[in-house]
């Protein structure tokens, strides 16, 4: 399930997670009042420019754990495979905070790389997605969600076996 939110006070149980190539990018974090030993930590991993994730536990009831990506454009990589090696290997609840760079590429990489085939499945693993986004970007945020459920929608398709989607029933869901 994905939720758009514009208040991280309607999370509960979540992760965390935050795209970093800056300094300035900490200062979105200022609602979390980490301890000065946390900060002081990432201020040092910025310092280094080099592409990591750390995890941060908080002991909070809305927010259990802060993710970190620190993606810096020196790199050779690229911010998207950068974050798929991660996010596959995330718990299922999972909460995206907007710094306004890269956003539809955290986005986009977050719920492109969970996808599973679970259509044939008794229990079905469901992930919690909440995206935490300012006004200005509700739409395109939005949008960009539709299209990629469209994606989700037709790699559901594809994997379907071909006796339980005949050509005669594609062309009915295509219409």
């Amino acid at each position: 399930m994905i939720k758009i939110l514009d208040n991280i006070k309607k999370i509960k149980n979540s992760n965390l997670v935050y795209l970093i190539s800056k300094n300035q990018d900490l200062i979105k974090l200022d609602f979390l009042k980490l301890s000065p030993i946390i900060i002081k930590k990432i201020k040092n991993i910025i310092k280094k420019w080099k592409n990591r994730k750390f995890e941060f536990f908080l002991w909070k009831k809305e927010l259990e754990k802060l993710v970190i990506f620190f993606y810096f454009k020196k790199s050779k990589k690229d911010l998207v495979y950068f974050l798929w090696k991660y996010f596959s290997s995330l718990e299922n609840n999972i909460t995206l905070l907007s710094n306004n760079n890269n956003f539809i590429s955290l986005i986009d990489t977050c719920i492109l790389s969970r996808y599973k085939f679970q259509n044939y499945k008794t229990k079905k693993e469901e992930d919690n997605i909440n995206i935490i986004v300012d006004f200005d970007n509700k739409n395109e945020i939005k949008e960009r969600i539709s299209t990629l459920k469209n994606i989700i929608y037709a790699r559901d398709l594809w994997e379907t076996p071909s006796s339980d989607l005949t050509p005669e029933q594609f062309v009915k869901i295509i219409k």
